[in-house]
């Protein structure tokens, strides 16, 4: 029984050491003669070997996929804060402060738009544009659905010049 959980635990720490041990997979004997040596050399040490850089790497693009999404801005409705070509890394959670920049997405289509959270309901969100005389907002469509609030728009990685958080802005 303390051999199973000691060889869970080892493969939850590295996951790659399933393609190091076959032993507990029957009829694989030609596999654990051809790894016989890496096997033993991979249970000595009991750890897993990976390069820092790839493991920094598939952390980094996991909590990425997991909690941000990347936009582009298109449109003015948001000058002079964010311009067209802007591109923002937008949080996926909620608890949103109030005059933050949000990424919501537009009741009358598909698209996804970015304004500044103004007000909210339990159910509902009161955004507006930064340029008025540009933006179709809830001035002219009233409440938003906050069930269709996508996140909140933390940091501009792009372009160069304009990089910078987003928070507070």
């Amino acid at each position: 029984m303390s051999t199973n959980v000691s060889t869970f635990v080892r493969n939850i720490s590295c996951p790659f050491s399933l393609l190091l041990d076959t032993s507990s997979l029957p009829g694989l004997g030609v596999f654990d003669r051809t790894l016989s040596a890496t096997r033993r050399s991979a249970r000595a040490g009991r750890s897993c070997h990976l390069p820092t850089p790839v493991v920094f790497l598939a952390a980094t693009l996991a909590a990425t996929w997991l909690f941000f999404q990347r936009y582009e801005v298109v449109g003015d409705s948001m000058e002079p804060t964010l311009l067209a070509g802007d591109r923002l890394l937008v949080a996926k959670w909620r608890g949103i402060p109030v005059r933050q920049i949000i990424v919501l997405r537009d009741p009358r289509s598909s698209d996804d738009i970015v304004k500044r959270l103004l007000r909210r309901s339990r159910s509902s969100v009161w955004v507006e544009g930064d340029n008025p005389s540009r933006s179709t907002d809830s001035r002219q469509l009233g409440w938003f659905p906050r069930k269709g609030v996508v996140g909140w728009a933390v940091y501009r990685y792009y372009p160069p010049d304009r990089v910078g958080s987003l928070v507070g802005e």
